[in-house]
C-alpha cells in the first residue's frame, strides 16, 4: 500500500475516499466522468457552490 493510500484512508468521508481511489485507477476517458461524480459529491457535502464573498488576493489586471 502506498503512503498516500494510508493517509487518505484516515479521511472521515469514506465515500469520498472510495470514489477518489476508484477514480485515479481508471483510464483517462472514464476518469473524466468519474471526476464529475466526485465533484458533485464534494459540492453536495459543502452545500453547493457560492462565489459571493470571494476575494482575489493578487492584483487583477
Amino acid at each position: 500500500m502506498k503512503q498516500w493510500e494510508i493517509a487518505i484512508k484516515k479521511f472521515p468521508d469514506q465515500k469520498f475516499v472510495n470514489m477518489f481511489i476508484n477514480t485515479i485507477e481508471l483510464n483517462e476517458k472514464k476518469m473524466i466522468d468519474s471526476y464529475k461524480w466526485l465533484t458533485w459529491h464534494v459540492l453536495g457535502k459543502m452545500g453547493g457552490f457560492n462565489i459571493d464573498g470571494w476575494k482575489l488576493r493578487t492584483p487583477a489586471q
